[in-house]
């Protein structure tokens, strides 16, 4: 897994598509809620989504105490470990 600091932007040259999951895998979904008012909802509603649709199978969820704050390292080590991560802003 490959994480990018958004420092500074990435050449187009450099670029490319996330690799698509095989056809039929069910995801492991990480939710992140920032601390935003309404942000919860909004992760909850695209998880959803997803698990009607047959994408997510599982989720991983966690809460930053405020949208200021970084991840701490225990979400981090958890959240790398899924097929992809949902977060969203919100008021």
């Amino acid at each position: 897994m490959k994480f990018v600091l958004p420092v500074a932007p990435m050449p187009v040259s450099q670029a490319r598509p996330a690799p698509r999951p095989q056809p039929g895998k069910r995801l492991k979904v990480g939710l992140l809620h920032n601390g935003k008012p309404n942000g919860d909802a909004i992760i909850q509603s695209v998880f959803d989504a997803l698990a009607v649709r047959g994408i997510a199978a599982d989720s991983v969820s966690h809460s930053k105490p405020q949208a200021g704050e970084p991840l701490t390292a225990a979400m981090l080590e958890e959240l790398k470990h899924c097929d992809l991560v949902v977060t969203a802003l919100a008021n």
